[in-house]
C-alpha cells in the first residue's frame, strides 16, 4: 500500500497541487515514530507528519482482534479495536477537520485503519476510498460498513476487489476506477 500510494502520488503530483497527511511512523506493525513530526517537502509535495502518541502492543491487538472477531460486541468494543489497530493519530484528524475547506478532494488508502476511518467521517463528502479490500475478518466489523458507505467515490486496484466490495457493501451506485 505504500509503494501504491507512492505511485499514484508520482502521477497526481503532475496534475495537482497534494498535500500529504501521513504519521511519523514507518512501521505498521508498531507504530513506532521514526520521522519528525511537522511539514517537509519531497519532489514538489508538501509532507505533513503528525505524531502517533499510541505504538501498538502487537500482543494486545492481537488478542483483542481475536476476542471482537469470535465474540458478540459493542461499537465501542470496535472503537478500541480501531484505536489499538492504529496508527491512533488524533492530531492528523483535527488537522483535517480544520483544514477540511482548504482542500478539494481527499484521498484515502486502505481502508482498515484509524486515520482513514476518521478522516472519512470528517470529510466523506469530497473522498475519494482506494480500500485496498480484500476477505479478511476485520472488514466484518460493523463500522466498516459506514466507511464504504461513506466516500463519494472509489479507486479499486481490481475486478476483483470492486466485485467483492460491492457484495459486501452494496456500493455499485458510486463512482469508481479501477
Amino acid at each position: 500500500a505504500e509503494y501504491h500510494s507512492r505511485w499514484v502520488v508520482q502521477q497526481l503530483r503532475q496534475h495537482f497541487d497534494l498535500t500529504i497527511f501521513t504519521t511519523t511512523a514507518q512501521d505498521y506493525i508498531t507504530w513506532e515514530e521514526i520521522y519528525p513530526p511537522g511539514e517537509d517537502e519531497i519532489d514538489g509535495v508538501k509532507i505533513r507528519r503528525f505524531p502517533v502518541p499510541e505504538q501498538r502492543d502487537l500482543d494486545e491487538f492481537n488478542d483483542y482482534s481475536a476476542w471482537i472477531y469470535n465474540n458478540p460486541h459493542r461499537r465501542v468494543d470496535e472503537e478500541r479495536w480501531l484505536r489499538l489497530q492504529g496508527p491512533y493519530c488524533p492530531e492528523m484528524i483535527e488537522a483535517i477537520r480544520e483544514e477540511r475547506n482548504n482542500f478539494d478532494g481527499f484521498l484515502f488508502f486502505t481502508y482498515l485503519y484509524y486515520t482513514t476511518v476518521k478522516g472519512l467521517e470528517e470529510v466523506a463528502h469530497k473522498s475519494i476510498l482506494l480500500p485496498t479490500a480484500h476477505d479478511e475478518q476485520a472488514i466484518r466489523l460493523e463500522m466498516f460498513r459506514e466507511v464504504f458507505e461513506s466516500p463519494k467515490g472509489y479507486l479499486m486496484n481490481t475486478n476483483e476487489e470492486r466485485r467483492f466490495v460491492y457484495e459486501m457493501f452494496g456500493t455499485e451506485s458510486k463512482p469508481h476506477a479501477l
